[in-house]
């Protein structure tokens, strides 16, 4: 595993997955359709960490979720 700089410090790199399989995820567990905020990127890193060991996929600020997305509607 590659340890990178991540946005609140050093983190490790965990794996990289293409935004088909990241929004399929949240199909399967949430019951919710992500594709129209996740088309405009190809892949995500999902990164922990090293201070707390937080793990969370790190993306562009521009997708961050809208309303709708955290609502779940």
């Amino acid at each position: 595993m590659q340890e990178i700089s991540g946005p609140f410090g050093r983190a490790i790199h965990i794996e990289t997955l293409p935004t088909r399989v990241i929004a399929e995820m949240y199909r399967a567990k949430c019951g919710f359709d992500v594709d129209a905020a996740f088309i405009r990127f190809e892949k995500y890193r999902s990164i922990r960490m090293r201070a707390n060991g937080l793990p969370f996929f790190w993306r562009p600020e521009s997708i961050a979720g809208n309303e709708s997305f955290y609502r779940g509607s």
